[in-house]
């Protein structure tokens, strides 16, 4: 099977974001390619929030929405981009599929090779042929068989599939930016604990108190929510201006490391905001204790499906912004 190039796999993931992200814009009703089981001949291209193949396509298929579900037949070769790709039918050619999630089923059976990627893969059907997968985890779950080569990029679990050809481990494809993309899942873990640790010690460095940051956010929470974000898209945007000339590259990335550290400070800020908050409900002074108990707090939000991060990205704002305000204040 031919390995195509990082960049090519790299730019695959941004595909699949930009158009799951585009879809979910506008609420739309169910693309149906093939409805009520009929006979759809030649090349066909769908896209949608959901995108649904139930017929036969006599062809080559390209569907891009936040959902695509394959439970049909397509003939030819399967591209498909979305936040959720789910095969549960038979593809007569060679499949590509990315997402957020993708997933093989039981009664799926590709013909062809499989190259996946995406947060998680999961293969319970039948592969006769090769399998790429690149991304966080790839599940060869109980059932699942591949009849060539499984070539991974991923942690693996294996249920107890079957592999026929070789199991190939590899790191070739995504390099270091696969082992970032793996350490994603413990993020909630590590960036609270990470922000009350390099945060503090920047803003003493910085010769800031504490309890002055923390009287600034409390005192005007809107306006440091304002403050945090004009400077998180002002550091983004330079950045971006300065990485696209070549002479500007080692300066972007010095703009980068700063703003890190600057996340880093305005979410352990807000962190200890939070702390304090909390701690004054119960009756409690808040000292040195607040901020241990903000990036509990954090970390435990942050557990919560979809709408648990808007928690630290909140604190990390506000706590940005009253910094700001307090570097000013200084002056």
């Amino acid at each position: 099977m031919r390995r195509p190039r990082p960049t090519t796999l790299v730019a695959a993931l941004l595909v699949a974001l930009v158009v799951g992200a585009g879809a979910l814009a506008v609420a739309t009703p169910p693309t149906v390619v093939g409805g009520g089981g009929e006979t759809v001949r030649g090349g066909q291209v769908a896209s949608g929030e959901t995108v649904v193949v139930a017929g036969t396509v006599e062809g080559d298929l390209r569907a891009y929405g936040v959902t695509v579900v394959v439970r049909g037949e397509v003939t030819g070769d399967v591209q498909a981009f979305g936040g959720t790709v789910r095969l549960a039918g038979d593809v007569g050619g060679s499949t590509v599929a990315y997402g957020g999630r993708v997933v093989v089923a039981e009664n799926a059976t590709l013909s062809g090779p499989l190259n996946a990627g995406g947060g998680s893969v999961r293969l319970a059907g039948t592969v006769a042929d090769d399998v790429q997968v690149l991304g966080d985890r790839v599940v060869l779950a109980e059932g699942g068989r591949v009849s060539g080569d499984l070539v991974y990029d991923a942690r693996l679990a294996d249920e107890g599939g079957t592999v026929v050809g070789t199991l190939d481990p590899t790191s070739r494809f995504l390099g270091p930016l696969g082992t970032l993309l793996r350490l994603t899942r413990f993020a909630p873990v590590l960036v609270p604990g990470l922000a009350a640790l390099v945060g503090l010690a920047g803003m003493q460095w910085l010769g800031m108190s504490v309890a002055s940051v923390t009287r600034r956010h409390h005192g005007r929470l809107l306006d440091s929510l304002l403050t945090g974000l004009v400077a998180v898209l002002t550091l983004v945007v330079v950045a971006v201006l300065l990485a696209a000339s070549l002479v500007g590259l080692p300066v972007a990335a010095v703009v980068l490391t700063l703003g890190v550290t600057l996340a880093l400070a305005g979410l352990a800020a807000g962190q200890v905001a939070l702390g304090s908050r909390l701690l004054a409900v119960v009756d409690r002074d808040g000292g040195q204790v607040a901020p241990l108990v903000g990036a509990a707090a954090v970390t435990l939000a942050w557990q919560v499906p979809v709408v648990g991060v808007a928690v630290p990205t909140i604190a990390l704002l506000t706590g940005l912004g009253a910094l700001v305000a307090e570097t000013r204040g200084q002056r």
